[in-house]
């Protein structure tokens, strides 16, 4: 089923280290989540790597990430 994705934080160290954070809705079951994505130099080449996080405890964290998904969810709401 489809998923709509929407990315709100990448974060760029540099030597193809990369963080994107989008938040996600699946189509099917209309559950939302954060998406996290990375890609971490490696001998090899790049490896790459998801996980799925429960939304909630995702705020609970602090942090940019965390801030800019605030920050997103903000704009939802009009004054």
């Amino acid at each position: 089923m489809a998923q709509n994705k929407r990315t709100f934080h990448t974060h760029e160290r540099g030597d193809g280290d990369l963080d994107a954070y989008s938040l996600v809705r699946d189509g099917g079951t209309g559950e939302v989540y954060v998406l996290h994505e990375w890609t971490l130099p490696g001998d090899g080449g790049p490896v790459q790597g998801a996980a799925c996080l429960e939304l909630d405890g995702f705020l609970l964290d602090s942090g940019v990430p965390q801030q800019r998904l605030r920050e997103l969810i903000g704009t939802l709401i009009g004054d």
